[in-house]
């Protein structure tokens, strides 16, 4: 009597509110007249006039709040009311069913899986559960949320002793209805979350250790195992997982793309063209992406034979496009058949489809790496008549097949050719192409003259450019003065020398043994290039010398160290000290290389001192201070 009389007023608050000033009223609730009259208004020193009345209702008399206060509750009933709407809206959401197979698919598939079919097709198995009313929707639950959580923070490994304790707090709960159906939802959770990522082995793990409390699961549940067995290789699984979707609905793309990667794994013809049949009797449609991706499944487990039926297969695909033609085109060039490849091409090329660049770039790979220049070239004129530019990768890949099969004059027209157009000039890899090319056939001039064309074309070389014009010097053996020239230039150019550009001085050199006129670069190098040369250039010139049989000009160069060690230009750590020194005693300069080595020690000893103790108190009495 009392609660209903509490919410009565709060209904007839708009009323009250204005009636401190208002003659009694009658008002009638739930077919009772219910008389509400002002009575005993709060008055006397100190009080607020008409802050607080009394009211009868139903022969009792209630205090009324009419300040800043009974406003508030008002509003916290309205805000109340709008939650309790919003909580019942979501739970009716909720518990709506989730988009499933057509009763006609449904039969069809049934049908299909629980029939005795030949070997290699898709058969029910005795313990596939019975097909679930309604597919699940997962609920978003505390249990469901910590099982996901705990896969991103990578405990995807304690999966199962997870599971049974979200099992055991659904018990504790008292929740024993439908539990099978939240175990189910607790291992999707739990596999969309392995699945993003890619825990595929604990996924399975997971599933094996609640298989037998989830009851008949639901598509999706089968879906991520299929997915899972075929990302752990586990490919024995997948015709089951498979079977279990098939039974509650029918497969998405995504599942057309696992079994066909199942079945080219294990190169089963059969298994595929039955799995074909029995999905075009259900209407199975597939788009094109899907297909394009399991043709690439077949490619890459170099399954060639079921690409062809998934080819020639008409009942659900879409036409073949662009992409899918470069699938199979790539495939064949990857197998070294571009006979195979050009023969795709212009297949494509009758159906209608206008070939892309990568299209051409596959049939230009094909032909280079089979050594097919010939046909490169006729690639290259197939662009053109389509109506496309070559662009710079076209050109740099024919560029390198020509150099391969040692056509440099060809590589160099096509240079040329890609010079004189507007659209497609040559970048830094087609021009280190051809530097490269010359350098490796010791035609220094050649690669000079790349190397001017790149400079007047804007495209500025790196050190490595610069380094590879240097070491065509060491393919034929130059005179120094040549040498020194072509270092000269290419300093002029842009070269910063380095280590490495003196290593390959000092080998251009050694080529024509000039070894005096190397040992001389070495002592002006700090003045000519404004740099130290290291001690290992100083141990490979005198190596070379020994291994051409000159042995005084090998005691040279360690007289050179030593005296570079001496001035403090160089710095010389012991291996190498003593490589040298038992280089020029087993030339028979053993005296000289007592004294060069005691020399050189010597210095490193004044050079490398060890720190010096500090005086006054011990270590251990600065501890104790």
């Amino acid at each position: 009597m009392l609660s209903s009389n509490v919410w009565t007023i709060f209904s007839l608050y708009p009323v009250l509110l204005t009636a401190s000033d208002s003659p009694p009223a009658i008002f009638a609730d739930s077919g009772n007249v219910i008389t509400v009259s002002a009575i005993n208004p709060v008055t006397g020193p100190g009080a607020r006039p008409e802050s607080w009345a009394s009211y009868t209702i139903g022969g009792l008399e209630v205090p009324v709040l009419f300040d800043a206060v009974g406003e508030a509750l008002y509003t916290l009933c309205a805000f109340m009311a709008v939650g309790a709407l919003g909580y019942a809206r979501k739970r009716w959401r909720a518990s709506r069913p989730s988009k499933e197979a057509s009763p006609k698919a449904k039969d069809k598939l049934s049908s299909i899986y629980s029939k005795d079919a030949q070997e290699g097709s898709l058969q029910e198995t005795t313990d596939v559960p019975q097909m679930a009313s309604t597919p699940m929707r997962i609920r978003r639950t505390a249990e469901t949320d910590m099982l996901a959580s705990a896969v991103r923070a990578g405990k995807s490994a304690s999966l199962p002793s997870l599971l049974d304790t979200a099992r055991e707090r659904v018990l504790a709960a008292g929740l024993t209805e439908d539990l099978e159906w939240q175990e189910a939802e607790h291992l999707l959770s739990a596999l969309r979350a392995c699945a993003s990522l890619h825990c595929f082995r604990e996924a399975l793990t997971a599933y094996d250790h609640v298989s037998t409390r989830i009851g008949a699961g639901d598509a999706t549940i089968w879906s991520l195992l299929l997915y899972s067995a075929v990302g752990a290789g586990d490919f024995r699984r997948c015709k089951d997982f498979f079977k279990k979707l098939c039974v509650l609905q029918a497969p998405s793309g995504q599942d057309f793309v696992n079994m066909v990667r199942y079945y080219s794994h294990r190169h089963d013809q059969k298994g595929l063209s039955v799995m074909l049949e029995e999905l075009t009797q259900i209407g199975f449609k597939l788009e094109a992406v899907d297909r394009n991706r399991a043709l690439a499944a077949c490619t890459s487990n170099n399954a060639m034979d079921l690409a062809e039926i998934l080819i020639r297969h008409e009942g659900f695909f879409v036409a073949m496009d662009t992409v899918a033609y470069n699938t199979i085109m790539k495939a064949h060039a990857q197998a070294g058949k571009p006979e195979l490849c050009l023969a795709i091409f212009e297949q494509m090329q009758r159906s209608g489809l206008t070939p892309s660049e990568m299209s051409f770039g596959i049939l230009l790979d094909a032909c280079i790496d089979a050594r097919h220049f010939d046909g490169a070239k006729e690639a290259f004129e197939k662009i053109r008549k389509c109506g496309l530019a070559p662009n710079v990768v076209h050109y740099t890949t024919l560029m390198k097949g020509l150099v391969n099969a040692g056509r440099l004059d060809d590589a160099t027209d096509v240079l040329g050719e890609m010079l004189q157009s507007s659209t497609t000039k040559p970048d830094l890899v087609a021009f280190s192409t051809m530097v490269k090319a010359y350098s490796d056939r010791g035609s220094v001039r050649g690669a000079v003259r790349i190397l001017e064309q790149m400079l007047g074309s804007g495209v500025t070389p790196d050190s490595i450019i610069f380094n590879i014009v240097l070491t065509g010097c060491c393919v034929r053996s130059m005179e120094s003065s040549q040498v020194l020239h072509v270092l000269t230039w290419l300093v002029r150019h842009g070269l910063e020398p380095s280590t490495t550009t003196l290593s390959i001085l000092m080998k251009a050199l050694a080529k024509s043994e000039s070894f005096e006129a190397a040992i001389q670069f070495l002592k002006d190098c700090p003045q000519r290039l404004n740099l130290t040369p290291e001690s290992r250039i100083y141990a490979q010139l005198a190596q070379a010398c020994s291994k051409a049989g000159y042995s005084q000009r090998a005691l040279e160069v360690y007289e050179a160290m030593a005296e570079a060690v001496f001035q403090g230009e160089v710095n010389v750590d012991e291996p190498t000290n003593l490589r040298l020194n038992r280089l020029c005693n087993s030339c028979g300069f053993h005296t000289e290389a007592a004294e060069l080595y005691a020399k050189i020690a010597a210095c490193r000893r004044k050079t490398v001192r060890p720190s010096p103790r500090p005086t006054g108190m011990s270590i251990k009495e600065k501890k104790r201070s």
